[in-house]
């Protein structure tokens, strides 16, 4: 795996717990994680995970109740 791999990896799992907070936004977290804008974000998670970040949000909180 390369390091390009391996920190895009590392930082949608960080952007995961991230998203489980409902006080955090989704613009907040994909800063925290080290991307420049939400549409990046939103590729790249999409890419990884198979859902926009705000639909895993709602996944998410729908499941903790």
């Amino acid at each position: 795996m390369s390091w390009r791999t391996y920190l895009a990896q590392a930082r949608i799992i960080r952007s995961m717990a991230l998203l489980a907070d409902p006080a955090r936004t989704v613009l907040g977290v994909a800063l925290e994680v080290g991307f420049e804008n939400v549409s990046s974000f939103a590729r790249a998670f999409g890419r990884h995970i198979g859902e926009a970040p705000s639909v895993y949000r709602r996944r998410v909180a729908s499941e903790r109740i």
